[in-house]
């Protein structure tokens, strides 16, 4: 009954956002946020960057929300070492040779958001279902269910890269940690940690770019979202924050986000909506200092 009711609102919020998307977008803040979008005087992070994504120039947003088209942004700025090495890149799952693929990979659609298949054994996957799902996965509309048009600009592909694995890092984790920089006009500004991510459960940190921690002054902790435990300062992070302050120049606000693993730096995306502009985690004295920090 739930999956039903899911459809059947996930239909009707692609509608509305193919017809006002504006509107959804406002209809989302406030059961989100529990208030009102001011389009007209936008003062913290959420209410910036659902200004940005319907007043501003977001051209280049959708080539670098896409998982593939980054890839060149990435070479283009000089930074390809950062790159997680590329398998394929297909229009259609029945397309993809899964014979000849390693044992382990990861598949992305380009134009989605946290769905990722992760294959730790080729040998235990059921094939036809894994290009089933794939194949819906194609289908899926980002844009118009949370209001992001920047997505509806990217063609659907799925990229298969090598699959980075956690027992490589030099903290404990049953999942890949995210390093998270948020960044301002090419200045980064804090460090977001994500670890130990379960369905039920992820453990988050926050840090300035001095590495010091202000989760306490930074996370609305609730629901899956609670603290996790300090972390060492990682040896890379300089190479992570001037990696960050390249990538985001000539933007008024960016998340670029990182994996450390087997002691090198991996990019793993560029979003310029975190949380489509709804974040209920971050506290609000915090979403307004970040958003002084965004120039409209």
């Amino acid at each position: 009954m739930k999956e039903k009711l899911i459809l059947v609102l996930n239909s009707i919020y692609c509608v509305w956002g193919r017809i006002s998307p504006k509107t959804l977008a406002k209809h989302i803040f406030r059961k989100s946020l529990g208030r009102k979008l001011d389009f007209k005087n936008p003062v913290d992070l959420n209410e910036k960057i659902n200004y940005l994504k319907f007043y501003s120039d977001t051209s280049s947003w959708s080539r670098l929300a896409d998982k593939y088209q980054v890839r060149t942004y990435i070479e283009e700025m000089g930074l390809k070492d950062l790159l997680v090495p590329l398998i394929g890149v297909y229009t259609t799952p029945r397309q993809i040779d899964f014979e000849s693929l390693p044992n382990e990979f990861i598949i992305k659609p380009t134009h989605g958001s946290g769905d990722v298949v992760i294959v730790n054994d080729k040998s235990k996957i059921d094939i036809n279902k894994l290009r089933k799902d794939l194949k819906k996965a194609l289908k899926s509309r980002l844009g118009l269910l949370r209001a992001e048009p920047h997505y509806l600009k990217i063609k659907p592909k799925l990229v298969i890269e090598q699959l980075l694995k956690e027992d490589s890092q030099s903290v404990e984790s049953c999942s890949l940690v995210d390093y998270k920089i948020w960044c301002f006009d090419g200045n980064p500004y804090s460090i977001e940690i994500y670890y130990n991510r379960t369905k039920h459960d992820v453990k988050c940190l926050a840090y300035d770019i001095n590495w010091n921690n202000i989760t306490d002054s930074y996370f609305d902790f609730k629901g899956k979202f609670t603290r996790g435990e300090s972390f060492d300062k990682p040896l890379t992070l300089e190479t992570m924050l001037h990696s960050a302050k390249i990538l985001s120049q000539g933007f008024p606000e960016v998340r670029v986000d990182f994996y450390l693993v087997g002691g090198r730096v991996y990019f793993g995306e560029m979003t310029f909506t975190s949380s489509g502009g709804y974040d209920n985690t971050i506290i609000q004295s915090r979403l307004n200092k970040m958003g002084e920090l965004i120039n409209i």
